[in-house]
């Protein structure tokens, strides 16, 4: 194998995942505006290839309450001479795109705990809640909310054929979404887990109460649940069962200083010819003759990016190690990736490099570009190749998502009464003397916010308990799909 040289960056990744992430900056992710070219240092994944017709793929917020049900059908979608142009010479690039579905994979609760067992062994099944919608910002609408929700949906793994649009979510009255969970494509494994999900959600008095459970409690009960992420989007339970699952990793790429990690790290891809093949792995420096978290991507078979952090000990986490950095939970890097691999880094140093080990090909920056650039336009072209109700060049969907969790977590005033359905005033005396904040991401309400953790403590009827935090693990993860139960 020739000698390569290490691929020495600053990567910048605000507060995002460490693997390979957008720059959020200090501002955090994407807006609330359209963005067009949305921060890709260095022609990463140049918008004017990968977007083709679409440099203002946001479409605008106007364009979702038009077009609920038909979205970014009208962006002109890039061509198959355009996807092979990005690919450049990546050694991605000279293999036809296969759009075969994944196999079923063996992942988190395997073998299966009793209950899940006699789910699916049983007729099928299929699930439907009632999601509340209590209003966070001025100009949040229905049609909004709506693929807020649906966004969330395919990050845990859901279809959403669009030939299925008003069977999959349509409202029932003005501020509650009827959401079923057969039609948003779920395979029955993962339609057994959010039945069980939903059941604990139902047994709420806020469910009882409302006959619907709160659109963001929903979101932070599935994405924002490292746990329940990783069982419903089956992901690996040890970083041996995911090397298992992929190709070898050949090709790596050191980072010498990051901007999320405290240390140096080697960026790891395996050779993918399809879509389904993508895999990169980030391992975390750690001293000599000493065992190192990972963190992971890869690819869901609808098409989405799925996440996952190893300890050392080579177990599924909840949450990266503090102690190594700020990556945080998968939802952390979802915030960021949004829908595809997206490095933002400054070149810092280049050298030669004396050994390669485990075998793999040192790639320099130009050939780490043509690679990512590779690895994204074969999602593309899957993603393309049918309808589906979320459009991943439309980066508001992405936030519309966000809104939905960033709402339910850092609550205003405004949202609480219309959330509560109690007067002002007893709002007020609910919340008197809980700490406030200004919500810091979108900048959406000028208002005062509070900590979920800290409403949920003064709610008048009991809530499902859930974590206080996309982000991090603060202490309050939640476990409802094991043998024992919630």
């Amino acid at each position: 194998m020739p000698q390569g040289r290490p691929l020495h960056l600053v990567v910048c990744l605000g507060a995002c995942c460490g693997l390979l992430a957008l720059g959020c900056g200090g501002d955090g992710p994407a807006r609330l505006e359209p963005s067009g070219a949305d921060g890709d240092a260095d022609g990463v994944v140049g918008a004017e290839t990968l977007e083709a017709g679409a440099e203002d793929a946001d479409a605008g917020l106007s364009d979702l309450d038009a077009a609920a049900d038909t979205q970014g059908s009208d962006l002109g979608a890039p061509d198959a001479a355009a996807l092979n142009d990005v690919a450049g010479d990546s050694a991605a690039s000279d293999a036809p795109i296969d759009a075969a579905p994944l196999q079923p994979q063996t992942g988190l609760l395997h073998p299966p705990p009793a209950w899940l067992k006699e789910c699916l062994a049983g007729p099928a099944i299929a699930p439907t809640l009632l999601l509340r919608w209590s209003p966070f910002y001025a100009g949040e609408t229905a049609a909004r909310v709506r693929q807020g929700v649906l966004w969330n949906l395919q990050l845990i793994g859901a279809q959403l054929p669009a030939a299925q649009a008003q069977a999959i979510a349509a409202w029932v009255d003005t501020r509650r979404l009827r959401v079923d969970l057969h039609a948003a494509g779920f395979d029955k494994r993962a339609r057994c887990l959010l039945q069980r999900i939903v059941a604990v959600l139902q047994q709420s008095e806020e469910s009882s109460r409302f006959g619907a459970i709160d659109a963001g409690r929903f979101a932070m009960a599935t994405v924002g649940a490292a746990t329940h992420y990783y069982a419903l989007t089956d992901a690996a339970p040890t970083l041996a069962a995911f090397r298992a699952r992929h190709l070898p990793f050949v090709e790596a790429a050191e980072v010498e200083v990051s901007g999320i990690a405290v240390g140096a790290r080697r960026l790891q891809r395996v050779d993918a010819k399809t879509w389904s093949q993508i895999a990169w792995m980030a391992r975390e420096q750690a001293p000599k003759g000493q065992l190192a978290e990972h963190e992971t991507i890869d690819v869901m078979a609808n098409g989405e990016l799925r996440f996952a952090i190893y300890r050392p000990d080579g177990h599924l986490s909840a949450s990266a190690d503090p102690a190594l950095g700020a990556a945080g939970k998968p939802a952390r890097c979802m915030f960021c990736h949004e829908s595809r691999l997206s490095p933002v880094f400054t070149p810092h140093a280049f050298g030669e490099s004396p050994t390669e080990p485990d075998g793999q090909q040192l790639l320099d920056r130009a050939a780490f570009l043509r690679r990512v650039k590779g690895d994204n336009a074969q999602l593309w072209q899957f993603r393309l190749s049918e309808p589906r109700l979320v459009e991943h060049r439309i980066r508001d969907q992405h936030s519309q998502g966000e809104l939905l969790i960033v709402g339910f977590l850092e609550p205003s005033f405004a949202r609480l009464v219309s959330e509560w359905a109690v007067p002002e005033a007893m709002v007020a005396w609910l919340t008197k003397g809980l700490p406030t904040h200004h919500e810091a991401v979108y900048h959406v309400d000028p208002a005062l916010c509070f900590d979920r953790a800290d409403v949920d403590s003064r709610s008048p009827y009991q809530v499902a308990k859930v974590p206080s935090s996309q982000h991090f693990d603060v202490g309050d993860e939640i476990d409802w799909l094991s043998a024992a139960g919630p």
